[in-house]
Protein backbone atom coordinates (compact mmCIF):
# COMPACT_ATOMS: atom_id res chain seq x y z
CA UNK A 1 0.00 0.00 0.00
CA UNK A 2 1.35 3.44 -0.93
CA UNK A 3 0.54 5.08 2.44
CA UNK A 4 2.71 2.51 4.24
CA UNK A 5 5.74 3.69 2.26
CA UNK A 6 4.94 7.41 2.33
CA UNK A 7 7.14 9.23 4.88
CA UNK A 8 4.65 12.12 5.15
CA UNK A 9 1.83 9.68 5.99
CA UNK A 10 3.97 8.04 8.66
CA UNK A 11 4.89 11.41 10.15
CA UNK A 12 1.24 12.50 10.45
CA UNK A 13 -0.07 9.21 11.80
CA UNK A 14 -2.36 9.79 14.79
CA UNK A 15 -2.08 6.30 16.22
CA UNK A 16 1.48 5.08 16.43
CA UNK A 17 1.88 1.37 17.04
CA UNK A 18 1.65 0.51 20.71
CA UNK A 19 2.03 -2.76 22.54
CA UNK A 20 -1.45 -4.12 23.20
CA UNK A 21 -2.10 -5.36 26.70
CA UNK A 22 -4.98 -7.77 27.18
CA UNK A 23 -7.74 -6.80 29.59
CA UNK A 24 -9.70 -9.45 31.42
CA UNK A 25 -13.44 -8.81 31.11
CA UNK A 26 -15.71 -10.43 33.67
CA UNK A 27 -18.93 -9.61 31.79
CA UNK A 28 -21.14 -6.80 30.62
CA UNK A 29 -21.30 -3.66 32.74
CA UNK A 30 -18.65 -4.96 35.16
CA UNK A 31 -15.87 -2.57 34.18
CA UNK A 32 -16.63 0.98 33.08
CA UNK A 33 -14.13 3.56 31.78
CA UNK A 34 -15.04 7.23 32.25
CA UNK A 35 -13.58 10.64 31.45
CA UNK A 36 -14.65 14.22 30.79
CA UNK A 37 -14.73 15.48 27.21
CA UNK A 38 -15.48 18.87 25.71
CA UNK A 39 -17.24 18.96 22.34
CA UNK A 40 -17.96 22.32 20.73
CA UNK A 41 -17.71 24.09 24.10
CA UNK A 42 -20.01 21.70 26.00
CA UNK A 43 -18.62 19.29 28.59
CA UNK A 44 -19.80 15.70 28.90
CA UNK A 45 -19.12 12.72 31.12
CA UNK A 46 -18.15 10.02 28.66
CA UNK A 47 -18.16 6.36 29.55
CA UNK A 48 -17.80 3.01 27.87
CA UNK A 49 -18.42 -0.50 29.16
CA UNK A 50 -15.45 -2.82 28.63
CA UNK A 51 -17.66 -5.91 28.18
CA UNK A 52 -20.33 -4.73 25.74
CA UNK A 53 -18.58 -1.57 24.44
CA UNK A 54 -21.81 0.36 25.21
CA UNK A 55 -21.00 4.11 24.96
CA UNK A 56 -22.51 6.92 27.03
CA UNK A 57 -22.14 10.72 26.87
CA UNK A 58 -23.97 12.65 29.56
CA UNK A 59 -24.04 16.47 29.48
CA UNK A 60 -22.59 18.16 32.55
CA UNK A 61 -24.02 21.47 33.74
CA UNK A 62 -20.99 21.78 36.04
CA UNK A 63 -17.75 19.85 36.15
CA UNK A 64 -17.43 19.63 39.93
CA UNK A 65 -17.13 16.29 41.67
CA UNK A 66 -20.78 16.63 42.76
CA UNK A 67 -21.86 17.19 39.14
CA UNK A 68 -19.94 14.11 38.00
CA UNK A 69 -21.34 12.01 40.87
CA UNK A 70 -24.89 13.06 39.90
CA UNK A 71 -24.30 11.83 36.34
CA UNK A 72 -22.71 8.61 37.57
CA UNK A 73 -25.80 7.99 39.70
CA UNK A 74 -27.95 8.45 36.55
CA UNK A 75 -25.84 5.85 34.80
CA UNK A 76 -25.87 3.43 37.73
CA UNK A 77 -29.64 3.80 38.12
CA UNK A 78 -30.06 2.87 34.45
CA UNK A 79 -27.57 -0.02 34.16
CA UNK A 80 -26.60 -1.03 37.71
CA UNK A 81 -23.31 -0.78 39.54
CA UNK A 82 -20.11 -1.84 37.81
CA UNK A 83 -17.52 -3.75 39.80
CA UNK A 84 -14.72 -1.45 38.60
CA UNK A 85 -14.60 2.16 37.46
CA UNK A 86 -11.56 3.31 35.47
CA UNK A 87 -10.73 7.01 35.21
CA UNK A 88 -7.78 9.36 34.95
CA UNK A 89 -6.46 11.51 37.80
CA UNK A 90 -8.70 14.50 37.02
CA UNK A 91 -9.58 16.48 40.15
CA UNK A 92 -13.20 15.25 40.04
CA UNK A 93 -12.10 11.62 40.00
CA UNK A 94 -9.19 11.91 42.45
CA UNK A 95 -11.21 13.74 45.10
CA UNK A 96 -12.00 12.37 48.55
CA UNK A 97 -15.71 12.86 47.82
CA UNK A 98 -15.49 10.55 44.78
CA UNK A 99 -13.51 7.95 46.74
CA UNK A 100 -16.12 7.91 49.50
CA UNK A 101 -19.00 7.75 47.00
CA UNK A 102 -17.55 4.75 45.15
CA UNK A 103 -16.50 3.00 48.37
CA UNK A 104 -20.06 3.29 49.73
CA UNK A 105 -21.35 1.63 46.57
CA UNK A 106 -18.70 -1.10 46.63
CA UNK A 107 -17.18 -0.01 43.31
CA UNK A 108 -13.41 -0.41 42.93
CA UNK A 109 -11.83 2.74 41.48
CA UNK A 110 -8.77 2.27 39.24
CA UNK A 111 -6.98 5.41 38.11
CA UNK A 112 -4.90 5.38 34.95
CA UNK A 113 -1.32 6.54 34.87
CA UNK A 114 -1.09 10.34 35.00
CA UNK A 115 1.85 10.24 32.57
CA UNK A 116 0.25 7.90 30.06
CA UNK A 117 -3.21 8.94 28.90
CA UNK A 118 -3.56 5.87 26.67
CA UNK A 119 -3.85 3.67 29.74
CA UNK A 120 -7.50 4.78 29.72
CA UNK A 121 -7.49 4.29 25.96
CA UNK A 122 -10.93 2.75 25.52
CA UNK A 123 -12.73 5.93 26.58
CA UNK A 124 -10.16 8.09 24.76
CA UNK A 125 -10.92 6.22 21.50
CA UNK A 126 -14.66 6.69 22.09
CA UNK A 127 -14.17 10.43 22.53
CA UNK A 128 -12.07 10.69 19.36
CA UNK A 129 -14.70 8.72 17.40
CA UNK A 130 -17.62 10.81 18.71
CA UNK A 131 -15.85 14.11 18.00
CA UNK A 132 -15.00 13.01 14.45
CA UNK A 133 -18.53 11.80 13.69
CA UNK A 134 -20.24 14.81 15.31
CA UNK A 135 -18.08 17.12 13.18
CA UNK A 136 -19.12 15.23 10.04
CA UNK A 137 -22.86 15.74 10.66
CA UNK A 138 -24.84 18.77 9.52
CA UNK A 139 -23.73 21.70 11.71
CA UNK A 140 -27.20 23.33 11.68
CA UNK A 141 -28.51 20.50 13.89
CA UNK A 142 -28.23 21.14 17.64
CA UNK A 143 -25.21 19.48 19.27
CA UNK A 144 -27.30 17.18 21.47
CA UNK A 145 -29.12 15.84 18.37
CA UNK A 146 -25.85 15.12 16.60
CA UNK A 147 -24.39 13.38 19.65
CA UNK A 148 -27.56 11.33 20.09
CA UNK A 149 -27.38 10.23 16.44
CA UNK A 150 -23.72 9.27 16.76
CA UNK A 151 -24.39 7.24 19.93
CA UNK A 152 -27.36 5.56 18.25
CA UNK A 153 -25.15 4.53 15.34
CA UNK A 154 -22.28 3.28 17.53
CA UNK A 155 -24.63 1.30 19.77
CA UNK A 156 -26.18 -0.45 16.78
CA UNK A 157 -23.07 -1.04 14.67
CA UNK A 158 -21.25 -4.34 14.74
CA UNK A 159 -18.09 -4.07 16.83
CA UNK A 160 -15.27 -6.00 15.20
CA UNK A 161 -13.84 -7.31 18.50
CA UNK A 162 -17.24 -8.37 19.85
CA UNK A 163 -18.62 -9.72 16.61
CA UNK A 164 -21.94 -8.07 17.48
CA UNK A 165 -23.31 -4.64 18.32
CA UNK A 166 -23.06 -3.10 21.81
CA UNK A 167 -26.88 -3.14 22.05
CA UNK A 168 -26.99 -6.86 21.29
CA UNK A 169 -24.14 -7.55 23.74
CA UNK A 170 -25.70 -5.57 26.59
CA UNK A 171 -29.43 -6.19 26.07
CA UNK A 172 -29.35 -9.48 24.11
CA UNK A 173 -31.39 -7.83 21.40
CA UNK A 174 -30.88 -5.55 18.45
CA UNK A 175 -32.35 -2.09 18.87
CA UNK A 176 -34.79 -1.32 16.05
CA UNK A 177 -33.48 1.17 13.50
CA UNK A 178 -34.43 2.24 9.99
CA UNK A 179 -31.45 0.29 8.62
CA UNK A 180 -32.25 -3.41 8.10
CA UNK A 181 -30.49 -5.67 10.60
CA UNK A 182 -29.99 -8.41 8.05
CA UNK A 183 -30.33 -8.51 4.32
CA UNK A 184 -30.92 -11.74 2.44
CA UNK A 185 -29.06 -11.57 -0.87
CA UNK A 186 -30.94 -12.53 -4.00
CA UNK A 187 -29.19 -14.43 -6.75
CA UNK A 188 -29.86 -12.76 -10.05
CA UNK A 189 -29.37 -14.47 -13.35
CA UNK A 190 -26.72 -12.37 -15.16
CA UNK A 191 -28.31 -13.09 -18.57
CA UNK A 192 -31.55 -11.31 -17.54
Amino acid sequence: MFSEKCSECWRKRSNPAQQLLPTEIEGDWQKLAIDLVTIEGATFLSGIDYGSRWPELLPLSNTTTTGVIDKLMELFARFGLPSTLVSDWGPQFASTEMSKFLAQLGVEHCKSSPWYALSNGMVERLQRLVKKRVASLRPHLPLHRRITQVLFDIRNSRHRMLGTSPSKALFSRVIRTRVPASITPQIINPSE
